[in-house]
């Protein structure tokens, strides 16, 4: 408990400013003007451009594709484990990626910034091409979400670019365990996923769900599966539609199922721009599943 009262404070009390919100840069800023801003924000251990690719690439800085098929990006992990370590980083407990954009003459020049929340370190970032259209999307798998005595949650987040930034178009749990040994009481959900049909009209991703809780006290025992199958909406940059999730709403299987779907239609309602806790926490995906029984 007092180490989250710590992350909460360290999250409240640090200084904020343009890049950490995920957005780019206003069109409008005159290159001198976005240079400035940035180095203004500089960040120690995290360069503010490279002049070419060459240089980019040995400061662990890795080629992608994220806003557009013809023009390279580079990304930096900023983080505690795993990538480039800042204080910064460790203080937010939170993986920052620095995304660097290449301009004509060959120089990349940071961008946008996008924050993930990962107060254990165990976040795992993968860089894909789902749509079949150049454009790589960011996968995040062990994103942490509720963490606290016998609490644990692992999310799945996709990140694309679209309309100018960085949002997720799918955020899912893939584990969740709550065991109080006080209440007798354990609860434990989990999903895997697969992508279908990548690189088509057809594109879409098949979550399979198990669910188990135990309650001894009360002799009581359930266990129940399913699967979803979520088809990719163009329209909505999102796997989610909101007429969709409506209707199952109405016609949910099981209370599980009903707290995902709600959480579907909070991320619907919501501009999210990056993955700190505050904003996973008004999706109610980090709270929701308390209240299956």
């Amino acid at each position: 408990m007092i180490s989250r009262i710590l992350f909460f404070f360290s999250v409240f009390l640090l200084p904020t400013h343009s890049l950490v919100s995920g957005q780019h840069f206003d069109e409008n800023y005159l290159p001198i003007k976005k240079y400035m801003k940035l180095v203004q924000n500089h960040v120690v251990g995290i360069p503010i451009s490279f002049k070419d690719e060459s240089e980019a690439l040995s400061k662990n800085c890795k080629i992608h594709r994220l806003k557009d098929k013809d023009k390279k990006n580079c990304v930096i992990e900023e983080r505690e484990y795993g990538g480039v370590y800042t204080k910064r980083a460790f203080y937010q407990r939170s993986i920052i990626l620095n995304i660097y954009e290449q301009n004509s003459a060959g120089e990349f020049y940071k961008d946008t910034e996008f924050t993930i929340l990962s107060p254990y370190g165990r976040g795992k970032i993968r860089y894909e091409d789902l749509l079949g259209n150049g454009k790589e999307f960011i996968i995040v798998e062990n994103l942490e979400g509720a963490t606290g005595s016998g609490v644990s949650q692992d999310i799945l987040a996709i990140v694309g670019w679209h309309r100018n930034k960085f949002a997720p178009v799918l955020l899912e749990t893939t584990r969740y365990m709550e065991a109080f040994l006080t209440s007798h009481r354990q609860q434990e959900l989990r999903a895997s996923y697969n992508f279908l049909n990548k690189g088509t009209n057809n594109f879409s991703i098949r979550l399979e769900y198990e669910f188990l809780a135990i309650f001894p006290k009360l002799n009581i025992t359930k266990q129940f599966s399913w699967n979803e199958e979520l088809a990719w909406n163009e329209e909505n940059f999102s796997f989610y539609s909101k007429e969709l999730e409506k209707v199952k709403l109405n016609n949910f299987i099981n209370n599980v199922e009903k707290s995902i779907i709600q959480v579907r239609l909070n991320i619907l309602d919501l501009d999210i721009n990056n993955l700190s806790f505050e904003l996973l926490d008004k999706t109610k995906i980090v709270s929701l599943y308390t209240k299956w029984f």
